[in-house]
């Protein structure tokens, strides 16, 4: 699914809109992939996000989405609540 979006491509945008200047750990391309994730297998709450996303922390790690805890997901995605 994510060989559909390059992430040299992704990564130019943020870079240009100057997206990511403020954020330390939790970036634009993480906040993409928690929300891919929780649209693909249908999550329907927050928690139910992040209790999905622990479950199977080993397998994110590769493509860099490390530490996503409840806090952070609000945090986040409050405008869409």
């Amino acid at each position: 699914m994510l060989n559909m979006l390059p992430r040299y491509e992704f990564d130019k945008e943020v870079k240009k809109e100057q997206v990511n200047r403020y954020t330390k750990h939790f970036t634009t391309w993480n906040q993409l992939l928690v929300n891919l994730y929780a649209h693909i297998t249908g999550k329907k709450s927050l928690r139910d996000i992040e209790t999905g996303l622990k479950m199977h922390q080993n397998a994110w790690y590769h493509i860099g989405l490390v530490n996503v805890d409840l806090p952070l997901i609000i945090l986040y995605n409050k405008s869409d609540l």
